[in-house]
């Protein structure tokens, strides 16, 4: 009877220790109520907030609107900031441990802070003094939260203070990121070294079935050059008022990108000043960006441009800190890193780095240095840009503020009030005189260097061409070819539709960014029919035949293409790579569409010569058992993670992850679901997707529609963690208004910063 006294007693115990501390983690979610007095403020803002916690700011001036952006970003994101903020300076194993060496080693190699620190003296005073604005509203949140958000208190850090160098050192990083998503120059390399130089010629082969999004009368005179296959996606286009049913122009917006983990990278934000800033749309926290929205003069929007805009250049070593150049020696610069690791000690790592690009390999002999955009074109420059950006009024204006948005490698989409659409490629974009942008070059040799970047007048655009619309889907920019990694499925669908109608409405083309259609299942339902029927599954063939080719979750003969597609890859390439043949996933269309029997014959049958159909039925016999007979819904799902939620017990006493969900959608539908496959049990893990979708109407500003695929917070106690979840996956639209009178009529909390001197009088 004692024994279960204290029993009783110690869990009591434990239980008001974790009420206790349940209760004080909840303190730390963001404030929408109240007046709060705070030192740097010039005057008041107001900052409303609708019922998903999507702030609406005022301010008199614009310093105390980025000021209040700040603030507002560290409430909601303080611990994603920091987490973008150690990626970018290579601290991430100081926080989780070992496993994150290499990934920090690689980070400090790239040079994302070195750039940010050389660009930082370059500021123009105007960009300073508002991107100081933007630092001194984070640290005045951080400086009075009590807690803080509970990832500090779990991993038991703070924060440093912010300051110009960490935003600069994101916004590095991000501009890198538009590229890493795409980038496949190691993988090609691999390729050709495998099955020889012939393979660079189908990796460069232009997709003449898949459109361009710049107009044939708009083309340039650029020399034809590669197209590569790609990872990640974006959609996004406009209406002119001949193709809109209310006579306005209209600008849809879906980016791709990690959906699998919580927060995402947007904060839905109204940002208003009496200076004359007014936005709506999607910020980046972590950079005072407005990065896509409108401000109701212009609206814009990007997807990932896809250019290969990376080299690799390999030099003679003279020294330690010396390389031969073309023209004479080259000074590298040397800094030593001492790399903290949670529970370790610490790792000492060195960096290059010379006015070229970054060091990646070296030997006593030889150094191979990457050359990037980025290291040309200052983090100084992409601010600038960013601040210009928010009172963009004309197309004009727009191509030049876009085209200097550093080494960020990106279609923009234009839109405005008075009917114009239009459509720029902001990649700045390499002068080479080769054609091979994949294999390593001589650095000795004059040739292999860039000779600058094209000038604005001779980059892609589009201004109101006579279809009435305009589309980028990650997709090749040009007929006339820019050397890249490009998707060349959903700009058909999107084509398709857009092409169908006379008129669309705004209705309808937010219903296309949730459109299903798959574009490879168009291309290629019929050899998977054949392969069936080689097979002897006959019924199986006539539902695959019969089969819409819709990527909806209860489809079952989608499900089994889908497996079959991705099986395809090993049935084709695993007898010339043994077990890297995954490597040669982006080959395949292109093998298949040009009826490459090289690389179709298999190499281990040398009694029998394969062709595709016979490639097919072995891609069958692969895909069967794995299939079971599921639909969709049951074999791809889409799991919410929270970085903590690898500790299990915190995942389940603060319920972080969300999921497993059935997801709709594929790799090639305009509804885009990137999935990690199996080939042991034939499932898919969502991971890449919409981050955010928008459709704006230019005939009525407060209709402006728009959705996030979980919530505005990433603090789990927080009600807008997750909020945004059941809207995404019932198709259902939030109304975001833009005029002062409609924000008041929809908000549900109104907060007041109020400056220290105020308060004093």
């Amino acid at each position: 009877m004692k024994k279960r006294k204290i029993l009783f007693l110690v869990l009591l115990c434990v239980l008001v220790v974790l009420l206790g501390t349940f209760y004080y983690l909840k303190q730390s979610v963001a404030d929408f109520e109240g007046e709060i007095t705070i030192d740097g403020l010039e005057h008041k803002v107001e900052i409303y907030t609708d019922a998903k916690g999507i702030p609406q700011i005022y301010a008199q001036t614009d310093s105390d609107l980025y000021f209040a952006l700040g603030w507002v970003h560290a409430s909601e994101r303080l611990f994603q900031m920091e987490l973008l903020r150690r990626v970018g300076t290579g601290r991430l194993a100081e926080l989780f441990g070992k496993a994150l060496l290499d990934y920090d080693k690689k980070n400090l190699q790239t040079a994302f802070r070195i750039i940010a620190e050389k660009s930082a003296p370059r500021l123009e005073p105007a960009d300073r003094a508002l991107t100081q604005a933007y630092i001194n509203g984070i640290n005045s949140w951080i400086k009075q939260a009590n807690p803080l958000p509970p990832e500090f208190l779990i991993l038991q850090i703070k924060p440093d203070e912010w300051c110009i160098e960490d935003v600069l050192t994101v916004a590095v990083y991000q501009s890198w990121f538009s590229h890493a998503l795409m980038d496949r120059d190691h993988t090609n390399q691999w390729l050709i070294d495998q099955l020889g130089e012939e393979v660079l010629g189908l990796l460069m082969d232009y997709k003449d079935w898949s459109p361009p999004t710049v107009p044939p009368e708009r083309e340039l005179a650029h020399s034809a050059l590669p197209d590569y296959a790609m990872a990640s996606a974006s959609n996004t286009w406009v209406l002119a008022p001949k193709k809109s049913t209310t006579n306005a122009a209209i600008h849809a917006s879906d980016p791709h990108l990690s959906i699998s983990q919580v927060p995402g990278l947007w904060l839905l934000a109204g940002l208003h000043s009496d200076e004359g800033t007014h936005f709506l749309g999607v910020t980046a926290p972590g950079l005072p960006f407005m990065a896509m929205g409108h401000n109701g003069q212009a609206a814009w929007s990007f997807t990932v441009g896809g250019i290969d805009i990376i080299d690799y250049l390999e030099f003679p070593r003279i020294g330690e800190l010396e390389i031969q150049g073309p023209d004479g020696s080259i000074q590298l610069e040397k800094t030593e890193h001492s790399i903290q690791v949670r529970n370790e000690e610490s790792v000492p790592y060195t960096t290059f780095f010379c006015h070229l690009g970054a060091v990646v390999e070296e030997t006593p002999e030889k150094v191979r240095i990457m050359k990037w955009p980025g290291y040309d074109k200052g983090a100084d420059e992409m601010l600038h840009a960013a601040y210009a950006l928010r009172k963009t009024e004309n197309f004009e204006a727009f191509r030049k503020t876009v085209t200097q948005f550093g080494a960020l490698e990106v279609n923009w989409m234009y839109s405005d009030k008075n009917g114009n659409i239009g459509y720029q490629l902001g990649t700045p974009i390499p002068i080479r005189e080769y054609a091979n942008t994949v294999s390593v070059k001589d650095g000795l040799n004059p040739d292999m260097h860039w000779q600058g970047y094209l000038p604005l007048e001779e980059t892609p655009y589009a201004f109101n061409p006579d279809c009435g619309w305009l589309a980028s889907c990650n997709n090749q920019i040009t007929e006339t070819h820019l050397p890249g990694y490009y998707d060349p499925y959903r700009i058909i669908r999107i084509s398709e539709a857009l092409q169908a109608k006379d008129r669309l409405s705004p209705e309808e083309s937010g219903a296309l960014q949730y459109d299903t259609q798959s574009v490879v299942a168009k291309r290629w339902k019929d050899l998977c029919v054949e392969g069936l029927s080689l097979n002897g599954s006959q019924q199986l063939a006539q539902a695959v035949n019969e089969w819409d080719t819709t990527m909806s979750p209860d489809t079952k003969a989608g499900a089994f293409f889908q497996i079959w597609w991705r099986e395809m890859t090993p049935a084709l390439f695993q007898d010339d790579l043994a077990d890297q043949w995954k490597k040669a996933a982006s080959l395949k269309e292109v093998v298949l569409s040009e009826n490459v029997e090289a690389l179709i014959d298999r190499k281990d049958t040398p009694d029998s010569v394969e062709n595709a159909a016979a490639i097919s039925k072995l891609a069958v016999e692969r895909a069967l058992p794995l299939w079971k007979n599921r639909c969709w819904g049951e074999i791809c799902t889409l799991t919410i993670e929270h970085p903590l939620s690898q500790v299990k017990i915190l995942d389940k006493l603060l319920h972080l992850n969300r999921g497993p969900f059935p997801k709709h959608g594929a790799h090639s539908t305009l509804n885009s679901n990137f999935s990690s496959y199996s080939h042991e049990n034939g499932t898919f893990q969502a991971n890449n997707g919409p981050s955010m979708r928008y459709v704006l109407d230019w005939s009525d500003l407060d209709s402006f529609v728009i959705n996030l695929p979980m919530g505005q917070s990433g603090n789990p106690f927080s009600p807008h963690y997750d909020d945004f979840l059941a809207y995404d996956t019932r198709e259902v639209r939030w109304i975001l208004p833009f005029s002062k009178e409609k924000v008041q009529e929809k908000a549900q909390h109104k907060m007041i910063l109020m400056p220290l001197e105020t308060q004093s009088h």
